[in-house]
């Protein structure tokens, strides 16, 4: 009689054991669901904050973009301008913000490699950023514009996307200091090369 007590008592322990492991996994799986259900995407913002180096005439194509932008999504766009050097004082405006953990929610950048100084201030790194790569391919530009596309990405991930393309990336060269040196205009990095030695 004394081991049919130990024995059933044995068994009523892990009876019990497995009842409450049971338990909880019912509780955890209703939670779950309970939490999915009720857990909604996060609303969009009614209003984003900008940041633009577009101060003069180019205000009218950025104000056009914003202007498409909101009648798209709905989306108010407060823009800041912040001018000069070509987009370098608006780059250390925005470089600001993502140090001091406020960035704007979108801002004008170079397309391709500048994006990586913003990368890397990011506390996150990449994951601060959306990726767009799924964005341009519905707005149509992977067919219209591949190759500017591939220019813009990095690792193949695009977080820049073209508003305009224009050159930026072009070479001067004083008339009066290539006629002093006896120069001529290079059509070759070799002849510029060449030609860079004989002005210093």
């Amino acid at each position: 009689m004394v081991i049919i007590v130990k024995f059933n008592v044995q068994r009523g322990i892990k009876t019990l054991y497995l009842s409450i492991i049971i338990l909880v996994i019912i509780i955890a799986i209703i939670g779950g669901i309970l939490a999915y259900n009720y857990v909604s995407a996060p609303k969009p913002p009614s209003k984003i904050s900008f940041y633009t180096w577009w101060a003069g005439l180019e205000r009218f194509a950025i104000d056009a973009v914003i202007g498409n932008f909101t009648a798209k999504t709905g989306i108010q766009v407060e823009k800041t301008a912040v001018p000069g050097g070509a987009g370098v004082n608006a780059k250390f405006a925005i470089l600001a913000l993502i140090q001091a953990g406020k960035p704007p929610a979108a801002f004008q950048v170079h397309c391709g490699p500048e994006m990586l100084s913003y990368i890397y201030a990011s506390p996150h790194g990449e994951k601060d950023f959306v990726e767009l790569n799924s964005v341009a391919k519905d707005i149509g530009m992977t067919d219209q514009a591949p190759d500017v596309l591939k220019a813009c990405a990095l690792a193949g991930k695009i977080y820049t996307l073209p508003v305009n393309i224009h050159r930026a990336n072009l070479i001067f060269i004083n008339k009066q200091i290539l006629d002093k040196i006896g120069g001529k205009v290079p059509t070759t990095i070799e002849e510029l090369v060449d030609l860079s030695k004989k002005s210093l």
